[in-house]
């Protein structure tokens, strides 16, 4: 039971990542002058105690602080998709599922990728999932080869 807490608590985390990320980008394409929310915001907003705040720091700081190279990441394993073409949500559900993954290596590449596509579905639909296992799927390929 409480492996299934912990990992509840981590998916908790990866949602609030991505709705922050999302939010954050949406309102900057909206207001040329917005400034990012702070990171804890969006949890004093949702009172929700339940997450790992270690993990949703880590994912917010890792992400943002790699953005231009994981881009160039996603660009690589995804040659046939520009990044103006790829949905914001899968986008930043990529360079989330990549830095923690493979980068930071906090998780293990296929839980993160398992993770990464429940998000794809949750935020979007069964193609979004099958994008991003796709993605990821050829980053694992490629780093099992290293």
């Amino acid at each position: 039971m409480e492996e299934k807490k912990n990992r509840d608590a981590r998916h908790l985390s990866r949602l609030l990542a991505v709705q922050y990320f999302f939010t954050t980008i949406e309102a900057i394409k909206l207001n040329k002058s917005f400034q990012a929310f702070e990171p804890n915001s969006l949890i004093s907003i949702l009172e929700e105690k339940k997450f790992n705040s270690e993990l949703y720091e880590r994912l917010i700081e890792g992400t943002s602080s790699n953005e231009e190279d994981l881009d160039k990441r996603i660009q690589k394993l995804a040659p046939l998709r520009p990044l103006d073409q790829i949905k914001t949500i899968n986008l930043i559900i990529l360079r989330m599922s990549i830095w923690e993954g493979f980068v930071s290596k906090i998780t293990p590449p296929k839980v993160v990728i398992n993770e990464a596509i429940e998000l794809a579905k949750a935020f979007g639909d069964d193609e979004d999932g099958k994008f991003i296992n796709g993605v990821l799927g050829n980053l694992l390929n490629e780093t099992k080869d290293e």
